[in-house]
């Protein structure tokens, strides 16, 4: 942007409102158009002999040219003063030749307007005022006494007027859609400055998740061989001490080889967690009832008859794969943690609202203590004094970003007849949505659990 204010930190009125280009692009028209216009007129003063109206010519080419070379070269508030200081005295100057019978007075409006998207300094608006106000009095009295010979008051103060009012009425009409350009140019650069930030949030944020996801790709791919390697030369060692060892000893064997597969099931289903919340997801059209019979069939076949469906909705929008996930994670912690002396029964239900659907799926297990109910979500929490097999302490965590996927809520209370009821609700505005795109990694992930 050209500006002319001396201190562009200072608060101006107005800021120069013309790009580099534009402002470019109208001086060389101005100069087009003038060198033109001033060619013919210095055409027909010299076949006139006016030698003073060809003068005139040649001063205001060569001032324009000047202006045009300082513009160009990077000196634009010098060269904007020369060319519309020479405006201002020619036309002037013009009144004293027979141009004077001509409409000069409207150069000055012209002026004025082009000097408020130029510049934004009052002092420098208020000085080329002035000096147009004298140039329109000058060219008044000049056209009457060349049109008339002498000056009649009334007839000069009407002229005055005129001119005068033209003269404010484009000072006002610049300034007005001036001020509203700036102001719609500040927006486009507040905004361009916050979709700036935004695309910069955006690849850091981009980047961490890459980050996240190579690592926790690393950890769970890289690690396994070392876990693998371990497990192994524990099973060679235990071979080669075989009949030599106490029962403590095969006690701890027995543990090592407990707590290599628990790791290599928390390196699996981290990088579950991580895929999870770095991959995109369709919503799509899924028929409820079809879904849960399909899924408990295909998981839970032996244990069918303990859990308990009903009132599951006909229709909904959400991720078939993150479901499966869902329910795989959910009903497999509501029999791990069964009591050992009851037998587990599970029930699914749902209820609808206008906005949401509420799933409850209650159990008559063992139950959670209120200082757990919230920090069960967190990745590797799990209950003090509970191991299960196979259990990594990620699998609630993966509920809870699954339902944050499908904008909603889990949590967990007490079964008022034994157990938790863990409750998570379903947005319905998921018809459009996309959210994090490809269902088959998923699919995957749900085939290796």
């Amino acid at each position: 942007m050209v500006h002319f204010c001396n201190n562009p930190k200072t608060n101006c009125d107005m800021k120069n409102l013309l790009t580099e280009f534009t402002f470019k692009n109208l001086l060389t028209r101005l100069m087009f158009i003038g060198g033109c216009c001033n060619i013919m007129i210095g055409i027909g003063a010299f076949v006139a002999h006016d030698f003073f109206l060809l003068s005139i010519c040649l001063f205001l080419a060569c001032c324009t040219i000047i202006g045009y070379i300082f513009s160009l070269t990077g000196k634009s508030k010098i060269g904007v003063h020369v060319m519309f200081g020479s405006y201002i005295m020619v036309f002037t100057l013009a009144s004293f030749t027979s141009l004077a019978s001509y409409p000069l007075m409207l150069i000055f409006p012209l002026v004025i307007g082009l000097v408020n998207l130029f510049h934004s300094s009052k002092k420098v608006k208020l000085i080329y005022v002035l000096a147009c106000l004298f140039g329109c009095i000058i060219c008044a009295i000049n056209s009457h006494l060349y049109i008339y010979s002498e000056v009649y008051l009334y007839q000069l103060l009407n002229s005055l007027l005129v001119g005068v009012g033209m003269l404010f009425a484009f000072i006002i009409t610049t300034y007005l859609h001036g001020k509203m350009a700036l102001t719609y140019q500040e927006e486009l650069e507040e905004n361009k400055d916050s979709i700036v930030k935004k695309n910069k949030s955006l690849k850091e944020y981009i980047k961490s998740n890459l980050q996240l996801e190579n690592f926790a790709y690393l950890a769970s791919h890289e690690l396994k061989t070392p876990i693998k390697n371990v497990s192994n030369f524990s099973q060679l060692l235990e071979r080669k001490l075989n009949g030599r060892l106490t029962d403590k000893e095969k006690e701890l064997f027995e543990m090592m080889r407990n707590e290599t597969y628990r790791m290599n099931i928390m390196m699996k289903d981290l990088l579950k967690l991580s895929q999870l919340t770095t991959r995109k997801v369709n919503f799509t059209n899924i028929s409820g009832r079809d879904f849960i019979d399909s899924f408990v069939d295909r998981k839970f076949r032996e244990e069918r008859e303990q859990i308990i469906i009903k009132n599951f909705p006909e229709e909904f929008y959400a991720s078939e794969s993150q479901l499966n996930l869902l329910f795989l994670n959910l009903l497999d912690n509501a029999f791990k943690f069964a009591k050992a002396d009851k037998k587990a029964l599970i029930n699914i239900d749902c209820k609808e609202s206008k906005t949401e659907y509420l799933f409850r799926i209650q159990d008559n297990g063992i139950g959670i203590p209120d200082d757990y109910k919230q920090r069960v979500f967190l990745i590797f929490k799990k209950l003090n004094g509970v191991v299960a097999s196979g259990d990594s302490g990620i699998g609630l965590s993966m509920c809870k970003e699954i339902i944050e996927r499908h904008r909603g809520e889990i949590w967990i209370e007490d079964n008022p007849n034994g157990g938790v009821v863990v409750n998570f609700t379903i947005s319905k505005d998921l018809s459009n949505s996309v959210v994090m795109a490809s269902d088959n990694i998923l699919q995957v992930l749900e085939e290796v659990a």
